[in-house]
């Protein structure tokens, strides 16, 4: 199990790629904070990659899916070994996995310029989910070299 949780980290966050290096402007807005986030309120199972038209939508789903990515290793991080992981929280981070896979490639089927998705707010958040994901991470690798 250890070993499919690194995995799956390392693929739900491949699609982070997206979003490139590049940082917002202070004073731009993506048409998706225009929109007051019409994704904010949604849960990861709930997102809908046909229905992600603009290259902000796609990293504000990427945002929700690695909020609750995330919030799932933290409720387990206390746990002896990875192996511990409920099944019920191992389903929930390999579907959260797979839902990544698909906003990543309607991203690149859609031929989503990576450029200006670097303007989406969501990508700063996004970059604090890939660093809070890469603790959780290096914290569960930790725990199997000494047990």
């Amino acid at each position: 199990m250890k070993k499919a949780i690194v995995i799956l980290g390392i693929i739900l966050f491949s699609s982070f790629l997206i979003t490139g290096c590049g940082g917002k402007k202070e004073n731009e807005k993506s048409d998706a904070s225009k929109e007051n986030g019409k994704l904010a309120t949604k849960k990861a199972k709930d997102i809908d990659v046909r229905d992600l038209k603009e290259p902000c939508d796609y990293i504000d789903a990427l945002v929700i899916v690695g909020e609750e990515f995330n919030n799932l290793m933290e409720a387990n991080k206390n746990l002896k070994s990875a192996d511990d992981i409920s099944t019920e929280d191992q389903t929930a981070m390999l579907e959260l996995g797979i839902i990544a896979e698909e906003i990543n490639k309607a991203f690149t089927d859609n031929k989503i310029d990576p450029n200006v998705s670097k303007n989406c707010d969501g990508v700063k958040k996004l970059k604090k989910i890939e660093n809070k994901k890469n603790e959780l991470l290096k914290l569960y690798q930790l725990k199997e070299a000494y047990n």
